[in-house]
């Protein structure tokens, strides 16, 4: 049962990359960060 392991992995990784993305864009549309445009 390695697929369960692969499938659970992915799925951790997928859902880290959506969080991370989201939190950068809420972070760019919210003007805070460090960012100065």
């Amino acid at each position: 049962m390695m697929w369960v392991g692969r499938s659970i992995s992915l799925l951790l990784g997928a859902l880290f990359g959506v969080l991370l993305g989201v939190r950068s864009f809420i972070a760019d549309w919210g003007g805070g960060g460090n960012r100065c445009e």
